[in-house]
């Protein structure tokens, strides 16, 4: 059963508009800001936007997530995903963005392709594919074309 808890990290979200993945779950944790996913964790463990002012997203011109992220022990692949609802609600449609391969200090975006025009979003959810990695992502934000 997918439990969420609110991590201890009070990373606090200065502007609405940025995604805050302070939502665990499955074993996966934040370590003063920086996201881990154990080798001890469930294989869907992950990180969920608690920023509910942010949904409904709606693809059906694409969009695109901006984010910047910072190295603290190594490289790591992550990936996005989007589900209608959160669980245990009703999920699907969902959808995964492209892994991407998280190699130096920037800023990194990710496209969304075109949905269908029926087709809303309340859930965003943030995976590390890589264990036992730490990685400091901030400034999550989704914008739709």
């Amino acid at each position: 059963m997918l439990m969420l808890k609110k991590s201890s990290y009070n990373g606090a979200i200065e502007n609405s508009q940025y995604a805050d993945f302070t939502g665990t779950f499955g074993g996966a944790y934040i370590n003063c800001g920086n996201f881990i996913f154990p080798s001890g964790a469930e294989s869907w463990a992950g990180f969920a936007n608690l920023n509910t002012d942010l949904y409904p997203f709606d693809f059906s011109n694409g969009g695109q997530i901006t984010f910047d992220a910072k190295l603290i022990t190594s490289n790591v692949n992550i990936k996005f995903r989007f589900e209608k609802n959160p669980y245990p609600d009703i999920v699907d449609p969902s959808f995964e963005t492209e892994a991407i391969k998280i190699n130096e200090n920037k800023t990194y975006t990710i496209t969304i392709l075109k949905r269908p025009s029926n087709e809303r979003y309340s859930s965003f959810i943030l995976y590390l594919i890589d264990r036992d990695i730490e990685i400091n992502i901030t400034n999550v934000k989704v914008e739709i074309n």
